[in-house]
């Protein structure tokens, strides 16, 4: 009852069917009506295009919008999904084309959308409402968008581009979140997208990247404080296919490119999470600096790479020391996630050395508002000298001067000693001393007594058959610091 109670829809229905005599089917027939009005907000108050749920197609859902447009305010979350594009078409055929191609319903949504985008734009409005016209998703999305100016969250896909396909180029959700962008500028009132805070963005196909600036408008919206992006890249045959995308009739003129206007303002961002899931950038075209340089308040930071070097790589280590110091004063969780650089793995007296990881002899402990950190476990330790000692043993040792001392959630990661704990025992003894020597510094009134939790899942098993495993748990518990090791698998 405490959750009727909290819930005044739910508290309205329980009431409505406590007093309804079902006796008579006029009264069961009222009472569907008033269900019916009581829960039509909740209806579209969150939608999903999703391939596995059962909603009406975003064609069926602009439509119902249309026709009722006081349902339009209360639309607050919306998942585009796998928004279809239009079949390729060659410019004979779009020549060619006749209003006997148009759905009459989109013809008549298409010229009631009109005044909603009636911006001095940067894009083809013509094109747009075609496009609208023919059914494409990715069009049908911009009306909900300009119509739902009360959307906070949204999740939607970014076609690949393709030259020998120019509907590729049209991207109008990203163009369209642009041109918000602009007349936010320009200073134009009650504008779409005001209230849009959280925004995912992944491909059409799980195998495609994105182009990173394809993403950018959304960075740029006054409201955003999270932007969620998978398979970005800035390689060179994506770049240079950008580079050859238009909008204006003549082809000459540059100043029309879609990248023009993308880059036509010097504006802010109020972007606080930043999370850019399975991607990549290379050194020479800064597309990651950007990234980071353009929030004013970067406070996440998530880096994830994808093992695809074709289109995903990950700048040089100096370079990116100099993207995450760049938000040192404001970065509170950076979560990293990629394998050692080349040569940087743990040894024995066979192997060479550790190669110095940058990142983290120079990164974290410039954070000093770090309280969250996920990370390669290796780059917090050292062998100290650059020398072996006569027997050619490497002594490895934890450097605690290179975490902050403002940390409260710790996460290393070495998956592969998880992975191989029972099978190729992997050399733990030297990192377990390590953090058995931070845990001591986890004490009140020690360097780390801020700390919480040390997450060791993704880096020991719980097995107490390995010698150090106990004692870290019981100084844990000492501490008050909450440990998560790997479970032991049976």
């Amino acid at each position: 009852m405490d959750l009727v109670a909290r819930t005044p829809a739910l508290s309205t229905i329980c009431e409505l069917l406590a007093l309804t005599d079902t006796r008579s089917l006029r009264n069961l027939c009222l009472t569907n009506s008033c269900l019916n009005k009581l829960c039509r907000v909740y209806l579209v108050y969150r939608w999903t295009n999703s391939k596995h749920c059962p909603e009406p197609s975003i064609k069926c859902f602009a439509l119902h919008l249309q026709k009722h447009p006081e349902l339009r305010s209360m639309v607050r979350i919306v998942d585009f999904g796998v928004l279809q594009a239009l079949p390729p078409r060659t410019q004979s055929e779009s020549d060619s084309s006749t209003k006997s191609e148009y759905d009459p319903k989109l013809v008549n949504l298409a010229e009631q959308l009109r005044p909603d985008i009636n911006y001095d734009i940067s894009y083809n409005k013509p094109a747009l409402l075609e496009d609208i016209k023919l059914g494409c998703e990715d069009a049908l999305a911009v009306g909900i968008l300009a119509w739902c100016k009360r959307i906070t969250h949204l999740n939607m896909t970014i076609p690949e581009l393709k030259p020998d396909d120019p509907q590729s180029f049209n991207v109008w959700s990203s163009r369209f979140a642009n041109e918000i962008n602009i007349q936010n500028e320009l200073g134009t009132s009650d504008l779409p997208l005001a209230k849009l805070q959280y925004v995912e963005v992944i491909p059409r196909e799980p195998e495609d990247a994105i182009y990173w600036e394809l993403v950018t408008p959304f960075v740029h919206l006054p409201k955003v404080k999270s932007l969620v992006a998978w398979r970005l890249s800035d390689a060179d045959p994506l770049r240079h296919i950008w580079y050859l995308t238009k909008t204006s009739p003549d082809e000459d003129d540059d100043k029309y490119s879609i990248r023009y206007f993308f880059h036509a303002l010097d504006r802010i961002s109020n972007v606080e999470e930043l999370i850019l899931m399975h991607s990549g950038f290379f050194d020479d075209s800064r597309g990651l600096s950007e990234l980071l340089n353009a929030p004013g308040c970067l406070k996440k930071l998530t880096l994830w790479p994808c093992n695809d070097y074709e289109y995903f790589y990950f700048p040089d280590r100096d370079e990116l020391v100099e993207d995450i110091t760049s938000c040192h004063e404001t970065l509170e969780e950076l979560d990293l996630n990629f394998n050692p650089i080349p040569g940087y793995f743990p040894h024995d007296a066979s192997t060479p050395p550790l190669i110095p990881d940058p990142v983290a002899e120079k990164a974290y402990r410039r954070c000093t508002r770090l309280r969250r950190l996920a990370c390669p476990m290796i780059g917090l330790f050292t062998d100290g000298d650059d020398s072996s000692d006569e027997s050619g043993h490497y002594e490895i040792t934890i450097v605690l001067d290179r975490l902050p001392k403002s940390i409260e959630y710790l996460k290393p990661r070495r998956r592969h000693f998880v992975e191989d704990w029972f099978y190729n025992r992997p050399p733990v003894k030297p990192y377990i001393e390590g953090f058995i020597e931070l845990l001591r510094e986890a004490a009140p009134g020690r360097r780390f007594s801020n700390l919480k939790v040390l997450d060791l899942s993704e880096t020991f098993v719980d097995d107490p058959d390995t010698n150090g495993i106990d004692r870290i748990k019981e100084l844990a518990e000492i501490q008050g610091i909450k440990l998560l090791l790997a479970e032991r698998q049976v």
